[in-house]
């Protein structure tokens, strides 16, 4: 990655650059059932990628309370999958431009509007690319998906701030969007396969609302909450997705100050019924945290925090497929209700300053979740 920025005119902030990327993997799958090897499930294949990539972007007053930041990018990519044996599995070359424009105004000391256009792409995780295979029980698997392609989405948003009051809509358009855990079903042996697809577009709007509140001089509380509508539609083996939910979502978080040295902090979620792209949805969920803080002298604070207290982060999908006869439901549980006690002290100087290392955008596509 190499950037260059610059002050032209002594009035417009200049920023342009290149970057290019190389990935690759290799993934193998082999199923042993009683000493013989299960070919239908055997493959291996190879991933080659590079993406090379130039942008730039200005930032400059057109008057003293008017704010401009235009950028536009355009990224290269060329994505090779092949087999041990040479077979070609994906062959892919595409290029494409990525406007932004981002337009500010100051109406006065306690009013702010903000427009912003983007167009923006999402590459597919490697873990989602790649054909593994996971057996969830004797009739069940998840797969990988070699062609699975990136999408695409127009982004459009309006915010405004009127003192500490913030309110925001967002609507957004994505070709191509990603269906993760998509079910098929084998009609000979009722094997049932989930595996990430391409929909053919999703539609989303969204408004936010967040402000703050203090009871007293020492609690203060911090509300956001989210209106959202989200439709998906498209295509997974002959059988059409079109699925819109409303969802809200409740967040709160409070801080109360005991003393200059006790601090509790109680913060939470509740998410109502949200939209999977695979044609379901995930059923309710929430959260509730408490943090306990105690500063003993200038070195040592020892703190207690008490994470999803009330065992309500679960993770609720439901699928229906009529049209495979499927009704599926699963109760995921990735975080049970914990407590921790952390001690900390402090041995060196304070002015010293941490460097923050920001992780790469390329790095988001190797989970393993």
């Amino acid at each position: 990655k190499v950037d260059f920025e610059s002050i032209f005119f002594k009035k417009v902030n200049f920023t342009s650059g290149i970057k290019y990327v190389k990935s690759d993997f290799i993934n193998t799958n082999s199923v042993d059932i009683d000493g013989v090897i299960q070919n239908e499930y055997s493959n291996e294949s190879l991933l080659d990628e590079y993406i090379l990539a130039g942008y730039s972007q200005a930032n400059f007053n057109v008057f003293k309370n008017f704010t401009v930041q235009a950028g536009l990018r355009y990224e290269f990519t060329d994505t090779y999958v092949s087999s041990g044996e040479e077979e070609v599995f994906v062959d892919r070359e595409y290029g494409n431009f990525f406007p932004s424009i981002f337009l500010g105004y100051k109406i006065n000391d306690f009013n702010n509007l903000n427009l912003s256009y983007s167009k923006r792409i999402s590459r597919p995780a490697f873990t989602d690319m790649a054909p593994m295979l996971i057996f969830l029980d004797l009739n069940t698997a998840v797969f990988g998906n070699l062609s699975l392609r990136p999408s695409y989405s127009k982004n459009y948003q309006i915010d405004y701030r009127f003192k500490s009051i913030g309110l925001s809509v967002q609507y957004s358009n994505e070709d191509d969007v990603f269906a993760r855990f998509s079910p098929t079903i084998d009609a000979e042996t009722n094997f049932i396969t989930y595996s990430p697809n391409n929909l053919d577009q999703r539609n989303s709007l969204t408004a936010i609302l967040n402000f703050p509140i203090n009871p007293i001089q020492d609690w203060r509380i911090r509300f956001f909450t989210s209106l959202s509508y989200s439709e998906v539609q498209g295509l997974v083996d002959d059988y059409e997705i079109d699925n819109s939910v409303t969802s809200l979502r409740f967040n709160i978080n409070n801080d109360i100050n005991i003393s200059d040295s006790f601090t509790v902090q109680v913060l939470g979620f509740y998410n109502t019924r949200r939209n999977l792209n695979n044609g379901g949805y995930m059923r309710p969920m929430g959260k509730l945290d408490l943090s306990i803080q105690k500063k003993v002298d200038d070195n040592l604070i020892i703190t207690i925090n008490g994470s999803n207290l009330l065992n309500t982060m679960k993770f609720r999908p439901m699928i229906e497929t009529p049209e495979l006869n499927l009704i599926q439901s699963a109760e995921l549980i990735f975080l049970k209700p914990q407590a921790k006690l952390t001690l900390t002290y402090n041995f060196g100087n304070k002015n010293v300053k941490a460097k923050k290392v920001n992780s790469s955008e390329e790095s988001k596509r190797i989970n393993t979740s």
